[in-house]
C-alpha cells in the first residue's frame, strides 16, 4: 500500500495495541471506530492489499458493513492521545459462581477529544501525530480511562464488524498512563504483533 500521511482524507482508521504482563500477557487491539471491516479481518485486508482495485471494489460493494467502515468520514485528532479506542474483541470474564459476563474493552482519553477541522489539519505535517504524542509524552504522561462495556442481550458476540449496542453499560477498570515513547517504533510495532493466542482466558477469572 503507498503511504498515507497523517492529514491525508482517506488516511486509515487509528489504531493502537493495548497490553501489559503483570498478570500475564494480555493485547488488545483497539480501533478509533466501533466495529471492524470484516467478521474475518484477513478477507477485509486482503480485499484492501489488492494489486487489482476491481477485487476491492467487489468485495466491498457486496459488504456493506465493510464499505461503511472504510469510507466513513475520520475527523483528524488533534493527538493520539485525544483519541478514543473501541476494543472489537469480545471477552469473556467468569465470576467466582461461575457466571460469565461479556464485554468488550474501551480505551478513553482523559483528556476528552479533540479534533481539527478538515482545513487546519490540511496545514499541518505530514507525520504531525507522531510528532506530536512524542513531544506530548516526553513533557507530561498520557492517560486513558481503561473500560469495559458489557454486551447486552441481542449483541452479536462473534462478529466484530457489528459494534455493541448503543445502550451503554460499562464498567471502570482503571488508568493508563504511558510515560515514554521507544525509540525505534518500527521495531516495536512488530514485537507487539497481536498474537490472540497470548491471551490466556484462565488468567482472568474473578
Amino acid at each position: 500500500m503507498p503511504p498515507i500521511t497523517d492529514r491525508h482524507l482517506s488516511r486509515a482508521t487509528g489504531s493502537r495495541m493495548f497490553g501489559g504482563t503483570k498478570r500475564g500477557s494480555w493485547r488488545v487491539p483497539g480501533s478509533d471506530q466501533r466495529g471492524a471491516g470484516s467478521v474475518v479481518p484477513l478477507f477485509f485486508g486482503n480485499a484492501i492489499l489488492a494489486d487489482e482495485p476491481a477485487f476491492a471494489e467487489t468485495y466491498l460493494g457486496s459488504h456493506p458493513l465493510a464499505k461503511a467502515f472504510l469510507t466513513a468520514h475520520k475527523p483528524f485528532p488533534r493527538s493520539d492521545a485525544s483519541l478514543p479506542y473501541f476494543g472489537v474483541d469480545t471477552f469473556s470474564f467468569i465470576d467466582s459462581r461461575g457466571d460469565v459476563t461479556y464485554a468488550r474493552y474501551q480505551i478513553l482519553p482523559v483528556g476528552g477529544e479533540h479534533y481539527f477541522a478538515d482545513a487546519d489539519a490540511a496545514k499541518k505535517s505530514p507525520d504531525y501525530l507522531q510528532s506530536e504524542i512524542r513531544q506530548r509524552v516526553s513533557h507530561t504522561p498520557v492517560r486513558f480511562r481503561l473500560v469495559l462495556q458489557i454486551a447486552q442481550p441481542g449483541d452479536k458476540l462473534d462478529d466484530p464488524s457489528v459494534a455493541l449496542s448503543s445502550a451503554l453499560r460499562t464498567v471502570e477498570l482503571g488508568t493508563i498512563a504511558i510515560t515514554k515513547a521507544v525509540a525505534d517504533n518500527e521495531a516495536a510495532q512488530r514485537r507487539l504483533l497481536f498474537l490472540p493466542n497470548a491471551n490466556s482466558p484462565s488468567r482472568w477469572r474473578a
